[in-house]
């Protein structure tokens, strides 16, 4: 059997860029040899063959172009090519695209399951030409591939021609399938002949093996729960090294744990989930306290009322990680938590330490001490007590940031300015003197708000902003000393990192 479908369209750019189709040969011949029009020709060409029980399918797009006043044309060809043998099973797809004779990317690949997918999928601008003016006879092609299979058909699906695809493969290969998911598992996971060899020719088994998970336990829960995200359970595999602390995980975890966005995603697959096995091979060992703790934390997380519950590779990831690079400086540093509420708190400390680690240092401010016991004086304005704060060191920016939710934490190391935190009670304004004039530069409240008219009497009509004019003329508003502290954890120096400068002023 052989079918070949082919469709040209040919257009003519005037001077004043309108386009016009062009079908008549002869004034096509002449639109060739005349420089003053550009000219856009597009050629579709897609072939089946089928001999001796082999499928050939073919799609070809060759376009070229020649600019106004040009002598040569630019060509770009792109070629979707699938060879289907029915007498094994075995296939083999190449892509390729770019200019005609260099600049070429060609990707070819044996049983890769997402490429042969690519064949059956009608509304993806590969072998089916949906988007093209003057399709080609997609109804004549969808026959002919399905006859060739022995089958006739009744309506076009995407997932009947998957199927005829997958299920010719897996007869040929005699592979033991699950009853669920199985089209998964080839397409993100085939674990090739080797594996399906070793393991009796069973399909989870086999990629279970494949990715260094193969036991009956495991082998027990991809069963029960098909959907499960396996990046997941490579990195609850790895953190207990092994199966026997999963089985004392409850139910409801595994079952969070499924997730069918990890089967949709094109990113995610046998390859990813081996890299991921390769990092989770640098994190530290866990003590038996240690992963009796986790156990503890992941049972909590649907005990724990209130919150949305996390279930992510990723966390526990970074979270060992994290402890992984603390242990250096702090060999005696383990996992703690056992509820998903202390985790959270343990998380975000050890997320604050490995940013400590990360900068190497922590700074603190030396100012005149007049010109500090001068500024905090407090202000009595209308019977209400005002009491205005420096900003000294890392801590009193990170403790005015937390508090006020912005950012001037990131101020921390910027000596252009002073920084003075006015404070009535439980109410507080974050406010920017230059140090060079004394002039305000912003004054924010929580959350970035802006302060009242009454506030901002007290900040810049007056009061603050008369003594820091009066000390900025003295030359005394400014830091006197920038000191760098190396950052000690159990006693050990962290290597201090270059000072990131702050390049632009923007708001809290």
């Amino acid at each position: 059997m052989e079918i070949i479908q082919r469709h040209t369209s040919v257009k003519k750019i005037e001077e004043d860029f309108t386009v016009r189709f062009l079908t008549d040969q002869d004034e096509i011949k002449k639109v060739y040899g005349d420089v003053q029009y550009g000219v856009n020709v597009f050629i579709m060409e897609r072939t089946l063959r089928f001999k001796d029980n082999v499928l050939v399918l073919k799609m070809s797009r060759l376009e070229k172009n020649r600019r106004i006043e040009k002598l040569f044309f630019q060509k770009k060809l792109e070629i979707y090519y699938l060879k289907f043998d029915l007498n094994t099973g075995n296939f083999l797809t190449l892509h390729t695209c770019g200019g005609i004779k260099r600049k070429r990317n060609v990707t070819i690949r044996r049983n890769v399951f997402d490429k042969l997918n690519v064949f059956c999928d009608m509304n993806h601008w590969g072998f089916w030409a949906t988007n093209a003016k003057g399709d080609l006879d997609n109804v004549e092609m969808y026959d002919a591939i399905v006859k060739c299979f022995g089958h006739q058909t009744e309506t076009q699906s995407e997932v009947y021609l998957s199927n005829l695809f997958q299920s010719t493969f897996i007869g040929k290969k005699t592979i033991k399938v699950p009853d669920t998911n199985a089209g998964g598992l080839l397409t993100k996971y085939y674990p090739t002949e080797k594996h399906l060899k070793k393991n009796k020719r069973k399909l989870v088994q086999s990629v279970l093996d494949l990715l260094g998970m193969n036991d009956k336990f495991t082998l027990k829960i991809i069963h029960k729960y098909p959907y499960m995200d396996l990046r997941l359970l490579k990195t609850l595999y790895s953190l207990f090294g092994g199966p026997m602390y999963l089985s004392n995980l409850n139910d409801e975890i595994f079952e969070l744990a499924e997730s069918r966005g990890s089967w949709t995603d094109p990113n995610i697959n046998k390859f990813t989930v081996l890299l991921l096995s390769q990092n989770l091979k640098e994190l530290p060992e866990l003590s038996e306290m240690e992963k009796g703790n986790l156990i503890k934390v992941l049972n909590n997380i649907n005990e724990n009322q209130g919150s949305d519950p996390w279930l992510s590779y990723i966390t526990l990831y970074d979270h060992f990680n994290m402890i992984n690079k603390i242990r250096v400086y702090d060999p005696e540093i383990r996992m703690n938590s056992t509820t998903q509420r202390t985790f959270d708190i343990e998380h975000l400390r050890l997320s604050k330490l490995v940013s400590e680690i990360n900068k190497g240092y922590s700074i603190s401010y030396n100012f005149d001490k007049l010109m500090i016991k001068d500024m905090e004086t407090p202000l009595d304005v209308g019977g209400e007590i005002y009491k205005p704060f420096i900003l000294k060191d890392e801590n009193d920016y990170k403790e005015e940031g937390n508090f006020m939710h912005h950012c001037v934490n990131s101020y921390y190391d910027k000596e252009r300015s002073v920084i003075v935190s006015l404070r009535r009670g439980e109410d507080r304004w974050t406010c920017e003197y230059d140090a060079k004039n004394g002039m305000l530069i912003q004054a924010k409240g929580r959350f970035n708000s802006e302060p009242s008219e009454d506030i901002m009497t007290i900040i810049s009509g007056g009061g603050l902003q008369d003594k820091s004019c009066m000390w900025a003329r003295l030359d005394k508003l400014k830091c006197i000393e920038q000191i760098r502290t190396p950052f000690k954890i159990n006693g050990v120096v962290v290597e201090v990192k270059p000072n990131h400068v702050h390049e632009d002023d923007l708001p809290f």
